[in-house]
Formats: C-alpha cells, structure tokens, sequence
C-alpha cells in the first residue's frame, strides 16, 4: 500500500493483497489491516479524510471498498478517466 498525504486528505496510491481475484471473503482481514493503517496515519497527519481511486466499472468497489465507508464522489481521477475517486471521512 502506498499512502500520499494531499492538502486536505490522505490518499490511497496503490493497494494491493496479493490476490488477483475478486473475493472480499479471501481478502478481508488483509484489507482490515490495510485500511485500519490508513486510518492511523490520516489521523497522525491531520487529514480529516481518505481517497483511494476505484475502476470505472466498480466490480472490486462493489465488492468491498463500499463495506468500509467509501463514498463515490463523483470526481473522475486526473491521470485516467476510467477511474474514479471514492472517500471515506475519518
């Protein structure tokens, strides 16, 4: 996971649990631990929320970044127009 501090957030770069597939039930306590993690070091940095960007098509968001809180924006992500942005407030 890499995690960048922005002006007003903190922003999941990249996450990844080491399974390709699109199980929530195989990658849970990974995700648990990750997005706990976020949480902690968001909260050190001052940030009042966190960002992670999803897939246009919102099959993993569907499957379990929505479970922990995230929010659809409605924002399309700067580097590329298939993905768009999610928060969660912490």
């Amino acid at each position: 996971m890499d995690l960048v501090k922005e002006l007003d957030c903190t922003k999941i770069e990249f996450i990844w649990t080491g399974n390709n597939r699109d199980s929530f039930e195989e990658d849970k306590e990974m995700l648990d631990s990750l997005i706990s993690y976020a949480k902690l070091q968001g909260k050190s940095n001052g940030s009042q929320k966190i960002k992670i960007d999803v897939h246009g098509n919102l099959r993993r968001y569907n499957s379990y970044i929505e479970q922990y809180g995230f929010k659809l924006t409605g924002k399309k992500c700067d580097d590329n127009p298939y993905w768009v942005e999610a928060e969660m407030s912490i």
